[in-house]
């Protein structure tokens, strides 16, 4: 009986440890390591079951011989026992769990968990990089101002250098910025006394409301008074007077064409470089070819010819303007006088003939072009032919005059065409009368005698003055000299007496008439 209540026990046992498998239990990891039922060991509620306090043990003990034993006794035991065992067991949950089996128990719901804020400087568990604080540009320009400030001030030179370099950059790229005319003091405090005299007439230019304006004329006329000659004074000092214009780009403006014109070789470095900034900061500035044209004018006091010539040929490009024609007139005295390159001169003044012939400027190009022709290049002929361009361009003109003059001169004595001289001369007394065509007679007379030896022609050319410009000084003179070469040369002495008589007659008052009369009466003597 006793084997049988041990038998009832250990399927009781294995029946609640199948119930204990298929009920709900807690997740493993909240569950207690104690309350799990294992089916291979029915000691645990064999001992709970038994009221005996010591009947676990034995049992637990009799495990292995009680297992085997048991199957033989019960087929020994009657019939009714059995089935009475199996109407005990049958209640018990191993058929209904083969019939309805209890399905697994679904995962608990994960709970809803509200999110909370992440831990500072962390997310998802790891560490988040703070953002960097965002500064207005201003506090980034202020801030990039005290570390040049702070370079200017050091004690290492080179660093110090390098740190006005910037201080100018920062004032160029920043000139709006609260920290702009500061700088701008720092530079001119730092620099040689040239620059430092720029500086402070632009701080002035460019901040006349600005508390430091008035220090900064304080500074510029101390330098003047101390640095500049007596000629320079005066005009330096009046830039010093602030400035009337609203618009910041005309006050500049100002400023660069007085540096320009009053600052002569004492400022010509920081003046041209601060005409050159005013340019990169005001491209679209309406009057930029006058500031232009002020440069080259600087650049050529100063003799930086290869500066000026660049800069006039930078004005040739401002279309419609007026300082374009004074550029290309400039350029090709530029080459002419002061760079000797006298067939580029040539060539620039031919330009502007052929670009601006309503120029004013034509004729002086036109002579400036012959006499480079004659002087430097050794080409008479082409001077003849410039000068005849100016008689055609300018008959009347007192150029035109000169033309036929230097154009007969060159003939004669260059080209060595006496007879194309005494042309020249003629021609001059058809287009223009006393004194000039009287002049022209005279030369004319003088080569026919000394180069052709054609003392007829002589006469007649000494004769003409006194027949058209009775009223010349000369006309006495030229009228006895017509005598004499009929008398000495012609051996016509009929003639030589008749102008004689002539001479007399028409200038009786005068020092030749009285000779005249005189040697007229010897010739006829002579010849009774």
């Amino acid at each position: 009986m006793k084997r049988y209540l041990i038998l009832v026990a250990l399927s009781l046992a294995a029946a609640v440890a199948l119930r204990a498998q298929n009920t709900e239990l807690p997740p493993p990891s909240l569950a207690e390591p104690k309350a799990t039922v294992e089916p291979t060991t029915p000691s645990a509620p064999a001992a709970e079951a038994t009221p005996k306090t010591e009947a676990a043990p034995k049992s637990v003990e009799a495990k292995p011989e009680v297992k085997p034993e048991a199957k033989p006794e019960a087929k020994e035991e009657s019939k009714p026992k059995e089935e009475l065992k199996k109407e005990e067991i049958k209640p018990e949950p191993r058929p209904e769990l083969k019939v309805e089996p209890k399905p697994e128990p679904a995962p608990a719901p994960a709970p809803v968990v509200e999110p909370k804020p992440a831990a500072k400087g962390k997310t998802a568990g790891k560490p988040v990089k703070k953002a960097p604080k965002q500064f207005s540009p201003e506090e980034i320009l202020a801030s990039g101002f005290q570390t040049l400030k702070s370079g200017a001030e050091d004690q290492n030179q080179e660093l110090r250098n390098a740190a006005l370099e910037d201080l100018r950059v920062f004032v160029q790229q920043h000139p709006d910025a609260e920290a702009s005319p500061e700088a701008l003091g720092i530079l001119a405090r730092q620099e040689e006394y040239r620059p430092a005299m720029v500086d402070w007439l632009h701080l002035v230019y460019e901040y006349p409301e600005s508390g430091v304006a008035l220090k900064a004329k304080s500074e510029y006329l101390d330098l003047v008074n101390k640095k500049m000659s007596s000629k320079l004074k005066p005009g330096l000092s009046l830039l010093a007077k602030s400035p009337e214009a609203e618009d910041k780009a005309e006050r500049l403006a100002q400023l660069v064409l007085g540096l320009a014109e009053k600052s002569g070789d004492a400022l010509y470095e920081p003046a041209a470089a601060e005409i050159r900034r005013f340019q990169v900061r005001f491209p679209d500035y309406k009057d930029n070819d006058r500031i232009l044209w002020s440069l080259a004018q600087l650049h050529l006091a100063n003799e930086k010819y290869a500066a000026a010539l660049m800069t006039y040929r930078e004005l040739l490009s401002y279309q419609g303007s007026s300082y374009r024609e004074k550029a290309q007139f400039a350029t090709a005295e530029l080459f002419s006088d002061k760079l000797k390159r006298y067939k580029d001169a040539v060539d620039a003044f031919q330009a502007f003939i052929e670009q601006y012939p309503e120029s004013a400027q034509v004729l002086d190009a036109l002579q400036r072009v012959a006499v480079l022709y004659v002087d430097r290049l050794d080409q008479a002929p082409l001077a003849v032919e410039t000068y005849e361009r100016i008689i055609k361009l300018f008959p009347k003109a007192e150029g035109a005059l000169k033309a036929f003059n230097f154009e007969a001169k060159l003939q004669r004595d260059r080209l060595k065409q006496p007879e194309e001289a005494v042309k020249t001369y003629v021609r001059l007394t058809e287009q223009f009368r006393y004194p000039q065509a009287a002049e022209a007679l005279m030369n004319a007379a003088d080569v026919a005698r000394r180069d052709l030896k054609d003392y007829k022609r002589e006469v007649e050319l000494r004769s003409k003055i006194a027949v058209d410009f009775p009223l010349v000084k000369e006309a006495p003179e030229q009228l006895y000299q017509a005598a004499q070469v009929l008398e000495d040369d012609l051996k016509d002495l009929d003639g030589a007496v008749k102008l004689y008589q002539d001479v007399a007659s028409k200038f009786a008052g005068s020092k030749q008439g009285k000779k005249a009369g005189e040697r007229a009466s010897k010739l006829l003597q002579k010849k009774g």
